[in-house]
């Protein structure tokens, strides 16, 4: 397999965007279609001594576990519009360019004819992700390479207007300060039916704001995006039936150590974080507030 220096890396690549509900989606479950490269695989468990030594001297939160990785996704139906997003790897194969393409199509829906959104599943531990992602900081691989470890994020609006993300304490590997709520998707969930792929995030709006799905007013899918280094994130936007003053109230019974507070910012000020922090789709998710 090829290797392709840090100074050629791709952009990250838009994989779906659009307005999605749990009727739009099509799950499947299938084995993982992940390509192994032996020089690779092989250093996996060395990487994760490594990772789990060093946040353990962090005191950081560090345990491996099942999660979901996306094997394909295809669009099936309505009337779709499709851009190619932008493929940098150098000396590609045909059939690699052509699995590139179906991977990288941007889509935006039709209200009166919806398209549907197949996705297929299968799952990884979170060992192999995280060792291949500490590879990928220095090779980055072609896409059936990747690790495709899935996780769930939201743009939250409260009822009055602002916009929510947590400040995190520091105690789990995740080393941002800041970030949207959600979390890795994780095997032990299910995941067959399109609202189970919204319970996913449920799940983790539950245990990191103590938001119930009861008290979301309007949840949507909005795009599916694999990063620069080999993961999918899957980004909505909700609407709660909370004020500012009522989610602060119910925070104070949330009892995740990963997180430290809930922060609240106007639109101004939720963009201006997006832009600072670098999000590499801030010009997807700003569009969505």
């Amino acid at each position: 397999m090829k290797r392709i220096a840090r100074s050629q890396k791709t952009k990250p690549l838009i994989l779906a965007e659009g307005s999605f509900g749990p009727a739009d989606l099509v799950i499947s479950r299938r084995k993982s279609n992940r390509k192994i490269d032996p020089l690779f695989e092989s250093e996996i468990d060395q990487i994760w001594h490594q990772i789990a030594t060093e946040a353990e001297s962090k005191k950081e939160r560090c345990f491996n576990g099942i999660c979901y990785r996306l094997n394909r996704l295809q669009i099936k139906g309505g009337v779709v519009k499709t851009e190619k997003a932008e493929l940098r790897e150098r000396e590609r194969e045909r059939e690699r360019e052509r699995e590139r393409e179906r991977e990288s199509k941007i889509t935006r829906t039709n209200k009166k004819n919806r398209p549907k959104l197949h996705l297929e599943f299968s799952t990884i531990d979170y060992k192999t992700a995280s060792a291949l992602q500490k590879l990928n900081q220095t090779f980055l691989t072609e896409v059936e390479f990747r690790h495709k470890l899935c996780s769930c994020g939201a743009t939250v609006k409260t009822k009055d207007g602002q916009y929510v993300i947590a400040e995190l304490s520091g105690r789990s590997m995740n080393q941002k300060k800041f970030d949207h709520l959600g979390g890795i998707m994780e095997g032990k969930l299910p995941c067959r039916t399109g609202e189970d792929l919204f319970r996913q995030l449920y799940h983790e709006l539950k245990e990191e704001g103590n938001i119930k799905h009861a008290e979301i007013k309007k949840c949507l899918l909005r795009a599916i995006i694999l990063g620069q280094r080999g993961a999918v994130k899957f980004h909505y936007s909700l609407e709660l039936k909370l004020t500012k003053k009522e989610l602060e109230k119910k925070f104070q019974a949330v009892k995740d150590q990963d997180i430290k507070s809930l922060v609240f910012l106007s639109r101004e000020e939720y963009e201006h974080w997006m832009a600072w922090c670098g999000s590499e789709t801030v010009e997807v998710l700003v569009g969505v507030v």
